[in-house]
């Protein structure tokens, strides 16, 4: 059964799960991985998914310069490739929904662009690299209908 679930700020089993994902597997170094958007006043939204009470992905959202800006979106190994993510992209952006339109925008790893272009994101401008890994900015319109 899988459960959802939006707080203000960063729980440990988040933590655990970003540093396990962008630090171990990917090499990103912690130091960077923690920002001032992770503070518990600062602002963000923070979004869990649990499969029979285990974390099994995470994302983060914060409303800055009228921009909704994603990321650290990430989910736990086993369940990639079986439309969790895509699943848990929908709950966070019904959850956008009800607190404002405007433009979504994320800087994609550009291994996993084309997930992110399934869910509507369109490439903007051009690549660079974050951490030493190659990424995108994207965005889509998030529309209050």
């Amino acid at each position: 059964m899988l459960n959802f679930r939006n707080l203000t700020y960063l729980t440990k089993k988040g933590h655990n799960l970003r540093m396990q994902i962008f630090c171990k597997e990917q090499g990103i170094s912690p130091e960077i991985e923690i920002d001032q958007w992770d503070e518990k006043l600062s602002g963000s939204h923070h979004y869990y998914l649990y499969a029979d009470g285990a974390l099994i992905a995470y994302a983060r959202s914060y409303f800055q310069d009228g921009l909704i800006h994603l990321g650290r979106f990430c989910v736990a190994q086993p369940f990639r490739k079986n439309l969790i993510g895509s699943q848990f992209y929908n709950l966070i952006e019904a959850k956008l929904l009800k607190q404002k339109s405007g433009k979504i925008v994320l800087n994609a790893q550009v291994r996993v662009q084309h997930f992110y272009a399934s869910l509507g994101f369109v490439a903007e401008g051009e690549g660079f690299l974050e951490a030493g890994i190659p990424h995108q900015r994207m965005s889509k319109s998030l529309v209050n209908s």
